[in-house]
């Protein structure tokens, strides 16, 4: 078997990588650089839209089964469920006091679970 290390090397601009995911649906490469959500075409690179958390730098992100909710946590230990559809804000999610390390969206997208830092596991109810 042959495995291709490197397909092709695109610089991002002016954007950092703090973490990326790809889309369940369509062919999008979704990147998280400071609090800026870039959601690209994965396969040009091509910028198609962005989301912006106004409350601080994207630590994580997670999509759904489904592909509808997009979860990206922050800095700031807050959780935000996008309608990546809509490109609208669903909700935002406080409660760790500690940086969110995991994170995940039940299949049937009605829990969040995340952990931190903080010792603590909370399931979110959306």
């Amino acid at each position: 078997m042959k495995i291709e290390f490197l397909k092709f090397e695109k610089k991002l601009r002016d954007y950092k990588c703090n973490v990326f995911v790809y889309s369940p649906i369509e062919n999008y490469f979704v990147v998280a650089s400071d609090n800026l959500i870039l959601v690209l075409d994965s396969t040009t690179l091509k910028e198609i839209f962005k989301l912006e958390d106004p409350t601080g730098k994207v630590t994580d992100l997670k999509f759904s089964k489904s592909g509808r909710l997009l979860a990206s946590t922050s800095s700031d230990h807050s959780i935000k469920i996008w309608n990546f559809k809509t490109k609208l804000l669903e909700a935002s999610l406080i409660g760790h006091k500690g940086a969110i390390t995991s994170i995940d969206i039940s299949k049937d997208e009605k829990e969040i679970t995340s952990g931190s830092e903080d010792q603590m596991v909370l399931v979110w109810s959306l």
